[in-house]
């Protein structure tokens, strides 16, 4: 059983267009010093792109309970991008501007949606989406 406020969250729109009706079928994550890349895999058409987030605080896979409880808010029908804005990972660790190693930048939360997974990410900084070069 989940308990707590859902998630509030707001759909992002950065990069290049996925495609139209349709999650990510397969999330692969690399992280290198404090950015984290996510490549995404989309089946229909087959489509790969990159999201980069700058200056990580943190990440994590979400599948199963903490995975459902963001889609309860009906936003995997609207995207996969999305900008937490209240009742996500930030606000259950009490996370707060300034609280990490004394003056850190302000700390945004955002989460990417898959089929069957997703990824939560709290960095200093605003993703980026781009189509990989062959």
């Amino acid at each position: 059983m989940i308990h707590g406020p859902l998630p509030s969250l707001e759909p992002l729109k950065t990069g290049p267009a996925a495609p139209a009706g349709g999650l990510p079928a397969n999330l692969e994550v690399d992280f290198d010093a404090s950015t984290l890349l996510v490549g995404l895999g989309f089946s229909a058409p087959q489509t790969t792109l990159h999201a980069t987030f700058p200056s990580v605080i943190g990440f994590r896979r979400l599948e199963g309970a903490a995975l459902e409880r963001f889609r309860q808010t009906g936003s995997d029908n609207l995207g996969w991008l999305w900008r937490v804005s209240g009742g996500g990972w930030r606000d259950e660790a009490g996370v707060a501007d300034g609280l990490l190693q004394g003056e850190t930048p302000a700390i945004s939360e955002y989460l990417i949606l898959g089929a069957d997974e997703g990824v939560n990410v709290l960095c200093c900084g605003t993703p980026q989406v781009f189509q990989p070069r062959p």
